[in-house]
């Protein structure tokens, strides 16, 4: 219904004997690519009595420069022939006209051949198709998709000598992509051989979705997929009040990350999703695209089923419509967070980015907490160690983060500075947000980021970005038709061998050895870990697990570098498999020889060390000083545990004190001289947040007696459902008849 209008318009411009267009007749239909030119035109020509018209159709694109006139003509006098009209010396006439195009193409021919010498041929064509008790309806499609300049100016040659009569031309083009072929294409120049030009109505986004879903509906239903799963990309149009208006629930659920973002700064007042979306239009062809790659990634068999559908949706939507800020920008060795910055200016150019201010307002959280326990000089807060005083050549200490306020510490107390930044950061108000944080912050709301400042328990977080950033690079990978063929074809053949007992023995003969897989042509990663790749895509946990045992086996027992590089490729979160490496190690069952891999281990330290949250490793980091700074944390924490009882329990304490001296290990291990070293609408929030309950803590407080809670307390801990700090927290709540 919207583009009945063109519709109309275009019926009328073929028909328009008595309107006052009556002696035009080339139209022009100027809209981007995927706008649905070609859908409509093909559709209001089906209107047309096939008894009075006649349809050529060019495909201008499939065209090559010489063609052109050629395939013209001989189309003209098809439609001639079945109305049983001749040209007489038909090829004799052919050559002439096709020589007189050729000689010259621009302007028209009247322009530069004298009269007598053109008029017998070209009126002898012009005359004949007169006799045609029709019209002709020439379309000519993707005119400025040809990238060839010489081959546009041909058509519109052609355009200029025989749109008369009977003979009607619609030319489908986008002005924005002739300008860029060539300066001068303006409309000036266009309007010389397309006098009539009409852009096509757009529809707003949100109905080319539903429409499309409809359309689509039978197959989204096999997959479990319908509108609900797809509203949360309405945001990109409408605010998160009006997608939602009645259900407060769900507007927190589905938009967390934009509702933090307005909450913690007055941005109510900037329109942060505004200006990106308000001159971004979404084609019919994008969207179509779009569910087209979300049925087709959804129904791809090897894919993980239980892959967030959001998160996949998200992803091919960004895909389709920010290709450049978001596409071509994903590199999987770099952190989300440092692909897509968030940086804000505040007045008195103050600059700080997301994680920072995250991070602050996270500090004024846990204030009385900090201040409660005055003999502590760190914090372990939003995946970093933060430092009370002074550190030099370390940015994480809460001196920088004053800095970075403009305030400079000179003799303050904790209580003064933590007093001086809670003051300071409620006084911020917002200066500018630069047009590239403003399409980081709709990435961010797309996949629904956590903030540390509004999440109780920050593991929530971490989980949170790593889920987000192994599904983007698996969905990545898929992307590359022919690296997924070659992986899905050796994992079509490997996976069925994985439980074969003896598969360890047999895996280099069967599938190195025979040079029949190209994925281990790839140079640089052991053939294991190219292996454990395929799993990572196409295979389940099970595999994954079975396959590192097989490692293991290959390996005769050791921890190498190929293991530990495959166990952080997956996802896998088995107790019993980050034990095993730290019991190896500490046995001596290991041949580490590669400075990348113990830069991975800290990377993944917490995936190791899983009972206790640590920050993250940055390459900025000098690898000692993050060993260092962990195992003293490590030290501090057992010295400082106020649930004597806790570590009463031998099994516990033995935990602890294998975390610290695995720490050491590693720390031997690269001090190794053997090591190869291989080159935001924002209204400012301080509400305290209702915390809620994990199921853990459910169930101790389900227990009737304090013994009975503490010994499920050991319980959850030993089984690594509960880490060491969160313990702490519960067993003084136990303790203090709080739980």
């Amino acid at each position: 219904m919207e583009r009945k209008d063109d519709t109309d318009y275009i019926i009328d411009f073929i028909q328009n004997d008595k309107n006052k267009n009556k002696n035009i007749f080339t139209l022009g239909i100027d809209s981007e690519y995927g706008a649905g030119k070609t859908f409509l035109v093909e559709k209001t020509l089906e209107k047309l009595n096939p008894n009075k018209y006649e349809i050529i159709k060019i495909r201008c694109l499939l065209l090559e420069r010489e063609e052109v006139y050629s395939y013209i003509i001989e189309e003209i006098k098809k439609i001639l022939a079945r109305n049983l009209i001749f040209i007489s010396n038909l090829k004799k006439f052919h050559k002439s006209i096709l020589k007189i195009f050729d000689s010259k193409f621009l302007g028209g021919i009247s322009d530069f051949l004298s009269y007598n010498s053109v008029t017998d041929d070209i009126d002898n064509l012009k005359a004949t198709i007169r006799k045609l008790n029709k019209n002709i309806v020439i379309v000519f499609d993707d005119i400025d998709r040809t990238n060839d300049v010489e081959k546009i100016e041909k058509i519109l040659s052609f355009i200029s000598d025989f749109s008369n009569g009977n003979i009607k031309s619609i030319v489908l083009f986008s002005s924005d992509n002739l300008k860029k072929l060539d300066e001068r294409f303006d409309r000036d120049y266009l309007e010389k051989y397309i006098p009539l030009i009409r852009e096509i109505t757009k529809i707003p986004f949100i109905k080319l979705l539903k429409e499309e879903i409809k359309n689509r509906e039978e197959e989204l239903n096999k997959i479990d997929l319908n509108e609900e799963n797809f509203k949360f990309l309405y945001i990109f149009k409408e605010t998160d009040y009006n997608i939602y208006p009645n259900d407060e629930i769900k507007k927190r659920k589905e938009f967390s990350f934009i509702r933090n973002i307005y909450s913690m700064f007055n941005f109510y007042e900037i329109d942060i999703l505004g200006t990106i979306t308000k001159n971004k239009e979404i084609t019919p062809r994008q969207v179509k695209n779009f569910i087209e790659e979300v049925i087709g990634l959804c129904n791809y068999k090897n894919l993980n089923k239980k892959i967030e559908r959001r998160i996949i949706i998200a992803y091919v939507f960004l895909k389709y419509i920010f290709y450049d800020a978001f596409y071509k920008r994903i590199d999987n060795e770099i952190s989300f967070y440092e692909l897509f910055p968030i940086e804000i200016e505040f007045q008195n150019e103050i600059i700080l980015n997301l994680d920072e201010i995250d991070l602050i307002k996270n500090l004024i959280n846990k204030k009385t907490n900090i201040l409660s326990n005055p003999k502590r000089n760190y914090i372990i807060i939003n995946n970093k160690v933060l430092y009370f005083d002074k550190r030099s050549n370390y940015e994480d200490t809460l001196d920088k983060y004053l800095e970075k306020l403009n305030y400079f510490v000179s003799n303050e107390s904790l209580d003064e500075k933590f007093e001086k930044l809670e003051e300071l950061f409620k006084s911020l108000k917002v200066k500018k947000l630069a047009e590239k944080s403003k399409i980081n912050i709709f990435i961010y709301s797309l996949f629904n980021f956590y903030l540390y400042s509004y999440k109780n328990k920050e593991y929530f977080v971490r989980e949170r970005k790593e889920e987000i950033e192994n599904i983007i690079r698996k969905l990545k990978f898929l992307g590359n038709e022919k690296q997924v063929s070659e992986y899905q074809k050796f994992y079509e053949d490997f996976s069925p061998e994985i439980s074969n007992k003896y598969f360890s023995q047999i895996f280099y003969q069967k599938f190195i050895k025979s040079k029949k897989y190209e994925i281990f042509n790839e140079v640089g990663k052991p053939f294991t870990v190219l292996a454990m790749e395929s799993l990572t895509i196409f295979g389940e946990k099970e595999e994954q697990e079975k396959f590192l045992d097989v490692i293991l086996e290959i390996n005769k027992g050791e921890i190498k570098d190929d293991y530990l590089q495959a166990f952080f490729l997956t996802d896998l979160d088995n107790i019993k498999i980050s034990d095993g490496i730290i019991e190896k190690i500490l046995k001596g069952n290991y041949n580490i020889d590669r400075k990348s891999t113990i830069r991975l281990v800290c990377k993944n330290l917490g995936r190791i060390l899983k009972r206790f949250p640590f920050p993250e490793y940055r390459v900025i980091n000098s690898l000692k000083d993050f060993l260092d700074s962990t195992k003293n944390y490590l030290i501090d924490y057992k010295n400082e545990l106020y649930s004597s009882e806790i570590l009463e329990c031998k099994e516990v304490n033995d935990i602890l004190e294998n975390y610290i001296e695995f720490i050491e290990k590693i720390k031997e291990i690269l001090n190794s001289k053997k090591l190869i070293n291989e080159d935001n609408n924002i209204r400012v929030s301080f509400e305290n947040t209702e915390l809620e309950d994990t199921e853990e803590e459910k169930e101790i407080k389900n227990m009737d007696t304090k013994e009975e809670k503490i010994k499920k307390l050991i319980e959850f801990l030993i089984n690594g459902r509960v880490k060491f700090k969160e313990a702490n927290g519960i067993y003084f709540a136990i303790k203090n008849n709080k739980m």
